[in-house]
């Protein structure tokens, strides 16, 4: 489980540990702890639960309409 505070629900609890460096990976924590464009995004999802709600929707539309490729254009 990546979130060690709530694990059982879902919620902006994985911004606010990175916050307080307790990200699980350590390439999730380098989401905050270097200076860059991710620091900003961890910034905004903490502090607004719904921006978070909001873009996972937007990326969960996003990927359901990424074309599957089959037969021998796909690739495992």
């Amino acid at each position: 489980n990546f979130d060690v505070t709530t694990p059982d629900k879902f919620d902006k609890a994985y911004y606010s540990n990175l916050q307080v460096k307790k990200g699980l990976l350590q390439s999730d924590q380098v989401l905050f702890s270097t200076p860059g464009d991710t620091n900003p995004i961890v910034v905004k999802f903490n502090s607004d639960e719904k921006a978070f709600f909001d873009a996972f929707e937007a990326s969960m539309i996003k990927m359901g309409n990424i074309d599957v490729l089959t037969g021998k254009k796909g690739e495992i």
